[in-house]
This record gives C-alpha cells, sequence and structure tokens, in this order.
C-alpha cells in the first residue's frame, strides 16, 4: 500500500508540475510559415541560427567513424543551410529530465516531445507546426503529437511490433525466413526447437523487472534485461529471440560481428481469415520550443522536416518511415504483406482520460506491472488459470476484462516495394560500408 501511495504521489506531482504551467490553446496564434509549407533546400537558405536539440539517442551523439550519426546529419545538412549551427545533446534518463526541462523556457530549440504531457498540454510548450490536414495524407504516424487538429510534433520514426531474432540459431531448429511461426502455437514449436537443437536461450526477457514486460503488454496496450548484455549475447547466438520493437534492430546488429544474423519477424498472430498483422506506432516525435526565437523556429522547422523526408534516417535505423511514400527498410522485410495497424492516440474528448482516473482514484493504475508477471509465471508454472488472475482483479458484479481493439486504430498504407527507391537506397548503403 506504501508503495502505491508513493507511485501516486510522484504522479500527482508530475502531472501537478505540467498542468501548473497552463493547458494547451485550441486556436495557437500562428506566427510565421507552416512547417507544411517549407521548400528544404529552397527556403530561407540565408537563415542565421544557432539551434540545440536535446535527443534520446545518446548512442548517436559521438562521432563513430562506422556508422552515421549526428554529426553525419548535421554536415549534410550544412550542404544546403551553411549559416544554421545545430548543437545536441543526449539525455539518458529522457522522459523524466526532460519533463522537469520544459516547464522552464530556455530549455532549447528542439526536443523528442516527452510521452508525459498530455495532449491538451502540448501547446504549452511547443510552436505549433501546422494544422493535422496538411499532412495527414503524405505522413505516417501523424497524429501522434496532437491536439485538436493541430500538429505540435513531427515523428522521428516509426515502430513496427515484433519480435528479434537470431537468424542462425533459427536455422539449427529448422526455421527459414519462408517458415517463420505466425501463430501464437507455431512460435511455442519454434521455441521448442530452438530449445531441443541449440544451445540457444530461446526466448530472453527478465519479467522482474517491471518495464521488460512492456513490449508483451503492447499487444494489450504497446524491452529485455540484461539490456546491454543482451546485445552481444543474440548477435553471437546465445539468445535466440527477444521480444521487441523494430527501433532494437539496429543496436542488436552493432552490438557483434554478427549483423546478417540479426532478423525480425511479426509478432505471430494470425486472424481468422488467414491475414496476419502487427501494430506499428511512432517514436518520439520532434517538438519545437515555443519560446524560441521566430528564426530558430523556422530553423527548427527546416532541419525537422529534412530528417523525416530527406535524410533517410527512419531507413537507416530500420524503422517504419513516417513519409508514405517511401519504402520499409529491409530489415523489415518480413512485413511484407502485414498488415500494419497503426496505434493513435485517444480522441481530443478523451485526451485526459487517464490522468483524470488516476487523480479520481488517487493511485497511479497503471503504473505497476505486477498482472503481466503474474500472467507469464502462470504459464510457466501452471500456479494458477488466465481466468483466476482475471478475476481476482474484477470487482464483484462487473463483467470480467474482454480484449476489444480500439476502434481507433487504422491500417496504415502499403509500403512501396523495396524493388526502385528502396534498393537504390540500399546500394548506397553498401557503397558507403
Amino acid at each position: 500500500m506504501k508503495k502505491a501511495i508513493a507511485l501516486a504521489l510522484t504522479l500527482a506531482l508530475s502531472l501537478g508540475m505540467l498542468a501548473g504551467c497552463g493547458g494547451g490553446s485550441k486556436e495557437p496564434e500562428y506566427s510565421g510559415p507552416s512547417y507544411a509549407e517549407l521548400k528544404v533546400g529552397e527556403d530561407y537558405t540565408d537563415l542565421k541560427a544557432e539551434l540545440r536539440v536535446i535527443t534520446h539517442r545518446t548512442d548517436l551523439i559521438q562521432e563513430d567513424p562506422e556508422k552515421r550519426d549526428f554529426t553525419d546529419f548535421v554536415k549534410e545538412f550544412n550542404a544546403l543551410y551553411p549559416n544554421i549551427i545545430i548543437n545536441y545533446e543526449g539525455i539518458t534518463n529522457y522522459n523524466d529530465d526532460m519533463t522537469a526541462r520544459i516547464s522552464s523556457s530556455n530549455w532549447g530549440d528542439i526536443c523528442m516531445v516527452p510521452t508525459t504531457v498530455l495532449l491538451p498540454d502540448l501547446g504549452s510548450y511547443f510552436h505549433p507546426l501546422c494544422q493535422l490536414s496538411e499532412i495527414e495524407a503524405d505522413y505516417n504516424f501523424a497524429t501522434n503529437r496532437q491536439y485538436d487538429g493541430v500538429v505540435y510534433g513531427i515523428p522521428s520514426t516509426g515502430n513496427a511490433q515484433g519480435i528479434i531474432y537470431n537468424k542462425k540459431v533459427a536455422e539449427a531448429a529448422g526455421y527459414t525466413s519462408e517458415n517463420l511461426p505466425k501463430t501464437p502455437d507455431e512460435f511455442l514449436t519454434f521455441l521448442q526447437a530452438i530449445q531441443d537443437n541449440t544451445d540457444a536461450i530461446p526466448l530472453y526477457t527478465n519479467f522482474a523487472a517491471g518495464w521488460t514486460m512492456t513490449a508483451w503488454d503492447a499487444y494489450i496496450y504497446g524491452g529485455a534485461t540484461d539490456w546491454e548484455g543482451s546485445k552481444p549475447m543474440i548477435n553471437n547466438g546465445e539468445i535466440g529471440t527477444m521480444v521487441l520493437g523494430s527501433w532494437a534492430i539496429i543496436q542488436m546488429q552493432e552490438a557483434g560481428p554478427n549483423a546478417a544474423d540479426i532478423g525480425y519477424m511479426p509478432f505471430p498472430i494470425t486472424q481468422p481469415d488467414g491475414k496476419q498483422y502487427a501494430t506499428a506506432g511512432a517514436d518520439y516525435c520532434y517538438g519545437v520550443n515555443k519560446y524560441s526565437s521566430q528564426d530558430n523556429k523556422i530553423a527548427a522547422m527546416l532541419y525537422i522536416k529534412w530528417l523525416t523526408e530527406s535524410s533517410n534516417f527512419a531507413y537507416d535505423q530500420g524503422g517504419v518511415p513516417v513519409p508514405k511514400s517511401q519504402p520499409y527498410p529491409p530489415t523489415l522485410a518480413a512485413f511484407d504483406g502485414i498488415g500494419l495497424v497503426e496505434d493513435t492516440p485517444a480522441p481530443t474528448e478523451l485526451a485526459s482520460l487517464q490522468a483524470d482516473v488516476n487523480r479520481e482514484n488517487e493511485m497511479s493504475l497503471d503504473a505497476d506491472q505486477t498482472h503481466v508477471q503474474r500472467v507469464v509465471e502462470a504459464v510457466i508454472t501452471g500456479s494458477e488459470t488466465f481466468e483466476d488472475i482475471i478475476a481476482d482483479g474484477t470487482p464483484a458484479g462487473t463483467a470480467p476484462w474482454t480484449a476489444t481493439p480500439p476502434a481507433s486504430n487504422r491500417l496504415l498504407a502499403p509500403a512501396p516495394s523495396l524493388n526502385g527507391a528502396g534498393a537504390e537506397r540500399e546500394s548506397e548503403r553498401e557503397g558507403t560500408q
């Protein structure tokens, strides 16, 4: 009980800090050009500005001759805009630290919008970039950080939900890209084959740590530990599979000499009609400080638009590209023909519902992953049934919980084929390696 009260107090303090800075305006006052209207490489080419960018990608902060990092991106952008100076700062405990920082007006110019900021409060901290209607037809995940039709954040990339696996381990177990599991039963058979035919850990996770189960929990909503230690383990074949978003693929590939052995498959769920689906959602979104100078706002939007549309950042990171016209990277080849269902935010009228419920009951109901751990332990040990777990958490007189897909989720447009533009990009990548 003390732990629950402490969690509730922590949440209340965080929400109080954000709420104390005011709510978002439904009719923000635009100044300057719209993000959607800017033409990178043509507009404001003589603009002088110095930007500070705050990011969670600490792995791309340091200059690395072996891979494309933020130093390279800045150099490429400066070929178009030589007078815009860009300085990066990386934060490891990103969401918590950035939540505290944005209460100050001078935190910088661009950041990855913390997920702790409620949608109605976006306008209190971030510059209104454009109307949703201006980019929705062309961008995946355009609704992620918008409120009441106004966009305050542009997705950096998209994450498909699935399973990272070691190809050599899979082959030793009798599996190739042609016969990967597509149902839960097939996945269990796959894991058993790894157990019987290899020395690898079939499925690596650690549900003692709450955050490591969020990837599983993502299929009821949306990691793995020892996190850093697990990367070389799956790279060298000590681990067979890990449940993670596509954002982790590149990190696993770079963790050892066996990048080609890292594969990625959709989460093995197939509908009765034979169609397989996977969820996908935006990674952190770029937001622009509403208190930056006019020139810095314009420079920031130009840089974000270049990163989003021209830099191939998402392609390099193995993510779902934000522009709908761009192909999936080769790391998502197993998703060809898979229906990607976009995770979309709650509608405007329900945007603060979760926070409201937590405030009303004075406890953070979703802060504890005990129910997830309990389900996993029950599967492993047979100590109790799923029905027992659900009944234990269901108030008397109410109907048991059932999973219903949110009506707001929508199918992403199929990605263009890897032939053509995708093949050209891949040849370019090979030529630079």
